[in-house]
C-alpha cells in the first residue's frame, strides 16, 4: 500500500512542476523541443545533428592564435594607410603638374606680355623725362647732378656704417704681449738669471763724484743750537753726455744740492727714511737742471752730521 502511494506520487510530480511552469509562463528544454518537432521537424533534425556532431569523438577544434591574427591585422592597416597615403600623393602630384601646365600655357605669356609692356612704357616715360630735362638751364642741370651725387655719397656712406664701418676696426689694438709674434719663446729665472743693465759691472758707469758740500741744517730736539752736515755724493746718469754736462755746471749743480740739503732738520737726516728722501729730492732737482740727459740715481759717498 506504501509503494503504491510512492509510484502515484512520483507520477504526480512532473504533471505538477510543468502545471507550475505553465501557471509561471515558463517553458523547460525538453517541451521547447518537442515544441520545435512538432512546430519545425526539418529545424529540429538540424538542431539533433549538430549535437550529435559536438558529442562526437572525431570533432575538430581549431585553435586560434590571437597575437598572429593582430599582427596580420595591423599589417593590413598598415599596408592600407601606405596605401591611402601614395594614392593622396599622387593625387598631389597630379594637381601640380595641372596647375604647372595650365600657369606656363596661359598665366605666363599674360605675365611676359604686361611685364614687356609696362617696362616700355617706364623706358618711354624715362626718355621723355630726359628729353625735357636737356632743354633745362644748366644751372638747374649742375644742381640735379649735385643733388644725386649727394644722395649716392650719403647711401654709401650709410651703407659703411651698418656693415663694417668707414675705418676697418683692427682685431687688436694693442698688444698685451710678444708672445704672440714670437716664433720661439725663451724662459728664465728673472731672480737668478736677470741682470741690471745700470748696475752690471760689464756696463760702462757714467758716475761722477761730487766734492764735500758743507752746510746748517735746521735746529731739531735732538740736535744743538748750530747743526751742520757735511756730504760726498756719487751722480750716476743714463749717459755720458749728462756726466759731462755736470761737471761743466758742476758750481750749479753744487749750490742746487746745499740748498736741498738745507731745508732737512738734523734728526731727519740721522735717520734711514730721511737720508732716502734727501736722495729722491736731490735725483729730481738735478734732472730738472740737466739738459743734455736724465741722473739715475745719486748716492751717498760720505756723510757726516755736527748736532
Amino acid at each position: 500500500m506504501a509503494s503504491s502511494d510512492e509510484s502515484s506520487t512520483k507520477d504526480q510530480k512532473p504533471q505538477d512542476v510543468s502545471a507550475d511552469a505553465e501557471a509561471e509562463g515558463l517553458i523547460s528544454l525538453d517541451d521547447l523541443d518537442k515544441v520545435i518537432s512538432e512546430q519545425d521537424p526539418s529545424f529540429g533534425l538540424e538542431v539533433a545533428t549538430i549535437v550529435s556532431q559536438e558529442n562526437s569523438a572525431d570533432l575538430n577544434i581549431e585553435m586560434i592564435d590571437l597575437d598572429r591574427l593582430l599582427a596580420e591585422q595591423e599589417a593590413k592597416s598598415f599596408g592600407s594607410r601606405l596605401k591611402r597615403l601614395l594614392r593622396k600623393f599622387k593625387n598631389f602630384l597630379t594637381g601640380l603638374q595641372t596647375t604647372a601646365f595650365y600657369f606656363l600655357k596661359d598665366e605666363l605669356p599674360s605675365l611676359l606680355k604686361n611685364g614687356k609692356n609696362a617696362l616700355g612704357g617706364f623706358m618711354g616715360r624715362v626718355s621723355e623725362m630726359l628729353r625735357q630735362f636737356g632743354f633745362k638751364p644748366r644751372r638747374f642741370k649742375l644742381l640735379v647732378a649735385a643733388f644725386v651725387l649727394l644722395c649716392g655719397g650719403t647711401a654709401f656712406v650709410l651703407f659703411l656704417m651698418l656693415t663694417k664701418g668707414i675705418v676697418p676696426e683692427q682685431e687688436q689694438l694693442f698688444i698685451q704681449s710678444l708672445d704672440s709674434l714670437a716664433e720661439q719663446r725663451w724662459s728664465y729665472d728673472p731672480k737668478t738669471e736677470q741682470e741690471p743693465f745700470y748696475g752690471s759691472v760689464r756696463a760702462a758707469q757714467n758716475m761722477m763724484v761730487v766734492p764735500k758740500l758743507v752746510v746748517n741744517v735746521k735746529k731739531s730736539v735732538n740736535s744743538g743750537r748750530n747743526p751742520m752736515a757735511a756730504a760726498e755724493l756719487y751722480v750716476e746718469g743714463m749717459s755720458p753726455d749728462v756726466v759731462v754736462e755736470i761737471k761743466d755746471r758742476e758750481t750749479e749743480f753744487r749750490d742746487r744740492f746745499m740748498r736741498v740739503m738745507e731745508e732737512f732738520t738734523y734728526d731727519e737726516l740721522t735717520s734711514a727714511q730721511g737720508k732716502l728722501k734727501l736722495q729722491e729730492i736731490l735725483v729730481r732737482e738735478a734732472n730738472q737742471l740737466a739738459t743734455k740727459g736724465r741722473i739715475r740715481k745719486i748716492y751717498f759717498k760720505t756723510i757726516v752730521l755736527k748736532p
